[in-house]
């Protein structure tokens, strides 16, 4: 054990970092500024890994979150600092990606929008093993059982608790479930065998098994600045509504004011940034290698009858 250690710094991955006998240490729930005792759990020929076994002194960032899962399931990885810093430190972490990478090395954000923290995401991917539904544990395939997720929609967590009781009754012979929900219309898409029963015990939904539409449909739409977009299963969606009708309103407020003609919009995904700007200019391409999204963006070009947009399959 190592005691009394300064954390000097943070990596992209939400580590603090350190140095034990001058090499470079990265600590798990370990906050820029704080005092801990640490154990090296990992040694590197370049890097060591440490967790924390003492928080001696506490970072003013540091918060308690709810989620009794964060820890473990490795989609949380800095909730443990407040909304600002978890900003402040999203910022930094572009910033130093530009930097390292390209030749902008002054390259710096004027400003960074938040939106909501909790409860926004419109998907979830979930695993079920012997028969408990959840996250797969970081770097793991080992399952954390889950009944509700702090980030995803209400309605998600309805679905959830809805699956899991089915589960407390009967077996589930599912490799992996994936939850979307828009206008609280769900879509659930499902790898492996399901039975009658459970469809029926999930009710009014829109369910597609290995592939194959078994109830309704295999789409949801969602209505975004005006447009009206459909969502087909393996489609990429941006997951979060308000956060993208913050930005894709700031893209819009750019483009008017400048005389572009032409817009490349690069994987594209369903064409929701293309179609929104389309009005503005002379004409839109996306390019996108997804066949399901090119097939829901031509599918949107075509219901809100947008005539100067193309959308392009590929790379």
């Amino acid at each position: 054990m190592y005691k009394d250690i300064r954390i000097t710094g943070m990596d992209d991955f939400g580590r603090g970092i350190c140095f034990i006998n001058d090499k470079i240490t990265f600590v798990e729930n370990a906050l820029e500024g704080e005092i801990v005792d640490l154990e090296i759990i990992a040694s590197k020929k370049k890097y060591q890994e440490a967790k924390v076994l003492n928080l001696k002194k506490e970072s003013k960032d540091r918060v308690e979150y709810a989620c009794p899962y964060s820890f473990n399931c490795g989609g949380c990885h800095i909730a443990h600092m407040t909304y600002e810093a978890q900003l402040k430190f999203k910022k930094r972490k572009v910033e130093n990606i530009v930097r390292r990478y390209t030749s902008y090395k002054n390259f710096s954000i004027h400003s960074i929008f938040g939106c909501r923290d909790l409860y926004y995401r419109n998907k979830i991917t979930l695993h079920i093993k012997k028969q408990q539904l959840g996250y797969y544990q970081k770097k793991t395939n080992q399952l954390i059982a889950i009944d509700h997720c702090l980030l995803v929609h209400p309605k998600i967590n309805r679905v959830i608790k809805k699956i899991n009781q089915y589960l407390t009754k009967k077996s589930l012979y599912v490799k992996e479930i994936v939850i979307r929900c828009i206008n609280e219309e769900v879509l659930l898409l499902i790898e492996g065998d399901v039975s009658k029963d459970f469809i029926l015990f999930m009710g009014n939904i829109n369910l597609v098994v290995n592939g194959k539409t078994i109830l309704n449909h295999n789409f949801i739409e969602d209505d975004l600045l005006g447009n009206t977009f459909v969502i087909k299963e393996n489609a990429f969606y941006q997951v979060n509504k308000k956060q993208v009708e913050k930005l894709y309103g700031l893209i819009i407020d750019y483009v008017k004011e400048e005389p572009y003609q032409n817009v490349l919009d690069l994987y594209c995904g369903t064409g929701t940034i293309g179609i929104s700007v389309s009005s503005y200019v002379k004409k839109v391409v996306g390019i996108e290698c997804n066949s399901a999204s090119v097939s829901s963006a031509n599918e949107n070009k075509k219901r809100n009858h947008i005539v100067n947009i193309e959308f392009i399959e590929g790379k």
